[in-house]
């Protein structure tokens, strides 16, 4: 959320909703009480290119060696993989080498 709102020059950090289900930015903006025309969504999937209010990406391969590092330091000090639970790891665990 920081990193959107730095990006973006906004004055507040944005709501985020993520998703590893099919996609539809409206249904799911409605389900939650968000203004549609204000909602959108970054993807770097293809298949989702010319739906309303999505904008396709390029594609993520990997995160850079430092960053990675850096990412994982405050992971564990902010969300400790102990503190998960059995379910969150499973499902976490359960990713395609390319998802995860």
């Amino acid at each position: 959320r920081d990193a959107l709102q730095l990006e973006l020059g906004l004055s507040y950090a944005p709501t985020l909703v993520a998703t590893s289900a099919p996609k539809n930015v409206k249904l799911i903006a409605t389900a939650l009480g968000f203004v549609t025309e204000d909602t959108f969504l970054w993807d770097d999937n293809q298949d989702l290119n010319g739906e309303p209010n999505v904008f396709i990406t390029e594609k993520y391969a990997k995160m850079a060696g430092a960053e990675e590092s850096e990412l994982m330091y405050y992971l564990e000090h902010v969300l400790p993989t102990n503190s998960l639970t059995t379910e969150a790891v499973a499902f976490l665990s359960s990713a395609t080498t390319y998802d995860s």
